[in-house]
């Protein structure tokens, strides 16, 4: 009896001591997934560049982005619920995390709202497209598959594994659908 109550206080205090400090706390995370997003401007008609988002939706204080406060109530880990914190990976691919405590229909829109930039066929991140020799074009898809239709710009809702790409291109006078 005298070695039992030590005993069952040790294990007690061990099992406090495993929920508090080891085990991760109970989430409040309503949604959480990825999108890829790849922004290319042509440089010139036969080159261009990739455009990475910088740190959107992370505080200021530690070097991000954050322009609007709409839905600064849900997110998680005090970030914006739509953020990027890393340029884009090997296949030029950027993404935007979307951590929610609430389940909501956010659209790229609302990222490019944090980021400050403008979006949309004729002004997209302060590049203008004059709508002959030059246009915007946004196709989205499926991760790692084959790529989709065209985009509806800021309205384009962002889900799971969604990929989308913005190119902004010479034409030749030549229009076409997605790349």
């Amino acid at each position: 009896m005298y070695y039992a109550i030590p005993i069952v206080a040790v294990l007690i205090v061990f099992t406090a001591f495993v929920f508090a400090y080891i085990l991760p706390p109970p989430s409040d995370v309503a949604m959480s997934f990825d999108v890829s997003v790849e922004i290319q401007v042509a440089v010139n008609s036969t080159a261009s560049q990739l455009v990475a988002p910088p740190l959107v939706g992370i505080p200021p204080a530690l070097g991000g982005t954050w322009r609007v406060h709409t839905y600064d109530l849900y997110g998680v880990s005090g970030n914006y619920p739509l953020y990027t914190d890393s340029g884009p990976n090997t296949n030029g691919f950027s993404t935007i995390h979307v951590k929610s405590r609430a389940r909501l229909n956010y659209t790229l829109g609302d990222f490019f709202n944090v980021w400050g930039e403008p979006l949309g066929s004729v002004n997209t991140i302060n590049v203008q497209a004059d709508g002959t020799s030059t246009i915007w074009s946004m196709c989205v898809g499926i991760t790692g598959g084959p790529p989709g239709a065209l985009g509806h710009w800021s309205s384009e809702l962002l889900e799971p594994k969604k990929e989308i790409i913005m190119v902004y291109y010479y034409t030749g006078g030549v229009q076409s659908g997605c790349l």
